[in-house]
Order: C-alpha cells, then structure tokens, then sequence
C-alpha cells in the first residue's frame, strides 16, 4: 500500500504541471497544451502502476481461498485510492 500511496503522490505532482489556474477555468483555449503535459507527464505513472497492480493481483489470485479474499479487497481498497486520485486530478483540469 505504501507504494501505491507514493505512486499517488507521484501522479498527482506530475498531474498538478497541467492544472489550470482557477482565474482561467473559464477562458477559452487556455488549457490547450496541457493534455500533451499530462500525457507525457502523468499518464506514464498511472500506467505503470496499473500494470504493476494488475500484475501483482494476478499472482496474488493464484493463492488459496482465504487469501484470495484478502488480495481482492486490498485490491478493491487501493483501486479505490488511484479512481480517487485521478478524479482529483480531474476536478483542476478546469473542464
């Protein structure tokens, strides 16, 4: 789970490179280059902990039952926190 909240603090830097200022939510064409920051910035990050997560799940599921309960509901719990992140990221885009 640590590394998944440093994965978050790490998206959320990254992502903060192209929020737009509150005072221009509003103008038009404003944000027109900040996809690309975001794309190269931040979506690499997201991308590599989505693979990471997915990877780690799949190998946690090769356990026994009780086991993969626990991995399914600490999964469950750090998607939770990376849908929570990007949402975040979301809300600054001015959009």
């Amino acid at each position: 789970m640590a590394i998944n909240l440093a994965g978050i603090a790490a998206f959320l830097t990254a992502a903060s490179r192209s929020w737009i200022e509150p005072e221009l939510a509003n103008v038009p064409g404003a944000s027109v280059g900040d996809a690309f920051i975001w794309f190269v910035m931040a979506a690499p990050v997201l991308a590599l902990f989505l693979i990471g997560n997915l990877a780690w799940l799949a190998g946690s599921l090769r356990s026994d039952a009780s086991s993969k309960r626990m991995s399914l509901l600490f999964g469950a719990l750090i998607l939770a926190c990376w849908i929570a992140a990007y949402l975040f990221d979301n809300s600054r885009h001015g959009i």
